[in-house]
């Protein structure tokens, strides 16, 4: 056999060996996304933990797909497996480090964990790559209200108060944190920002009752004694259940004032 006839077989040798190798690995592609579509099925009737089952066959196929370990994640997320479920997450961005959505899920996890510092990093580093994603920035605020909320309780006022004003900067009509930060400027003595924040809470909660609210705006006008306001905020918090023994106590305080 001449040397050109060796080269020329040698050659489609290789060419055949790499065309089935492509073959293979387009069948185990095409073998991974129907496992993950029917994942997919389940996850949509409610099914997390088979739903992560079929994920992690169609992962064990394709480890490369982040899509695969993104859905995984969620279907743990909603199966309670919140550590497994962060794993997931993590792996997810290593594959592809801009999937914002694997941000997010993993932000809104380490909210649910009460883990505040990572769940803002996380959330911060999805409206990076997407900016103006609503529930992204939902969840920000609600991040930054919960570690105010600890500051708060652990008397770290200034420190939550700078929490509270990120997280309304971030989401201006977000009531819940509002209301904390007219808390804490009453308790830092600034009476004055609390009455303004105290009517925002008031102006953004849509629905449910406002006792929390209409209290601290009491506390507020009673601070700077006015006690016309005062009173008046005191009343509308008193319709509140929850703040009808404490908004009935001041009330009776302003009679002799």
């Amino acid at each position: 056999m001449g040397r050109i006839a060796l080269v020329v077989l040698l050659v489609m040798g290789i060419t055949n060996f790499l065309l089935a190798q492509s073959e293979d690995v387009d069948q185990k592609k095409i073998e991974a996304d129907k496992l993950y579509n029917e994942g997919n099925s389940l996850f949509k009737s409610g099914k997390y933990a088979e739903a992560a089952s079929k994920y992690d066959e169609a992962i064990a196929l394709d480890p490369n797909d982040h899509k695969y370990l993104y859905q995984k994640g969620v279907a743990l997320k909603n199966s309670k497996k919140l550590a497994e479920a962060i794993r997931a997450f993590k792996t997810s961005i290593d594959l592809k480090g801009d999937f914002y959505l694997s941000y997010y899920a993993l932000g809104l996890t380490l909210y649910s964990m009460k883990n505040y510092d990572k769940a803002i990093s996380a959330l911060q580093n999805c409206l990076q790559i997407r900016e103006n994603f609503k529930k992204a920035q939902l969840g920000l605020a609600a991040a930054y209200t919960g570690k105010a909320k600890d500051q708060v309780a652990e008397g770290q006022i200034e420190e939550a108060i700078t929490n509270l004003r990120n997280a309304v900067t971030v989401q201006m009509d977000y009531s819940p944190a509002y209301v904390l930060l007219a808390r804490a400027l009453n308790l830092a003595g600034r009476h004055q920002q609390a009455v303004d924040t105290a009517r925002n809470a008031i102006k953004y909660k849509k629905k449910g009752r406002k006792g929390a609210e209409y209290f601290e705006l009491g506390i507020a006008y009673k601070r700077l004694g006015n006690v016309r306001e005062a009173r008046k905020a005191f009343l509308e918090a008193r319709k509140d259940p929850t703040y009808r023994r404490n908004a009935q106590y001041e009330l009776d305080g302003l009679r002799y004032k």
